[in-house]
């Protein structure tokens, strides 16, 4: 991947879609709106490890979609989730498109037998609860048993709505995609990032994410091209980040 030219066509897109408010409003430019479904949480004990990943919702040109669902085997997630679509007036049905940012199980790099034998997805769990929708997996688009490759298979990234991209951003694993959320109603672009940012722990603490990754190397450069673009990120285990704190580290670190 041309990671230079990945970031210029980015900020040709983000500076392009910046608009006065005056032109904001004479062209009743439509914004997208953003909901925390259920917040991650990536947390260690002497038990082991806690996963639980972030749920988000996008609403954009009538458009619904659902980034990453969870735990089939977190009981407590599962209701949570449906509990939490319909406090919006969200039933399963109504969900248009399903975004899965990674499609692997946890610790695929540390693993020991007992923990290998019963890892389970924690982000595509929940999936089948949404089989009306069109589902987006690393380069593969499929609606029920019809499957076919998405434009990532050629670009970097694609555009879903007028507000909403999808980005290839492997690392973590090998197919990993991030979206792009520009012109939302409090917080201005947001990044949802899956586990190519663990939770705000990781920022200072690479520990918690460089032994879970693919490709070291490709995780770093895809955590700094997401910074660059990005006014808040949600990663994939933990509470919304604002960029101005991950400047912070960039400044300090690089």
């Amino acid at each position: 991947m041309n990671y230079s030219n990945l970031i210029d066509e980015k900020q040709e897109f983000l500076k392009n879609s910046v608009m006065s408010e005056e032109n904001k409003n004479n062209l009743n430019l439509s914004m997208a709106n953003i909901y925390i479904i259920r917040e991650g949480l990536a947390r260690q004990s002497e038990l082991g490890y806690s996963f639980i990943a972030s749920i988000t919702l996008i609403k954009d040109e009538e458009k619904i979609i659902l980034l990453d669902t969870g735990m089939a085997t977190d009981i407590n997630g599962n209701t949570d989730l449906i509990e939490n679509l319909e406090k919006l007036g969200i039933a399963p049905p109504a969900v248009n498109i399903v975004i899965t940012t990674h499609g692997h199980v946890i610790f695929t790099t540390f693993i020991s037998p007992t923990t290998l034998n019963n890892r389970k997805a924690d982000h595509s769990g929940n999936n089948n609860l949404f089989p009306d929708a069109i589902h987006y997996q690393g380069l593969i688009v499929h609606y029920r048993t019809k499957f076919n490759f998405t434009g990532l298979f050629e670009k970097n990234f694609i555009s879903l709505t007028k507000n909403v991209l999808l980005i290839k951003t492997p690392g973590h694993t090998s197919e990993d995609i991030s979206v792009i959320v520009k012109n939302t109603e409090q917080y201005g672009t947001i990044i949802i990032a899956g586990d190519i940012f663990i939770s705000v722990d990781d920022i200072n603490s690479p520990i918690m994410w460089k032994p879970l990754a693919f490709d070291e190397i490709e995780q770093e450069k895809n955590r700094q091209l997401i910074i660059c673009c990005a006014d808040y990120i949600i990663p994939g285990h933990g509470k919304m980040l604002l960029f101005l704190n991950l400047h912070i580290f960039i400044t300090s670190n690089f």
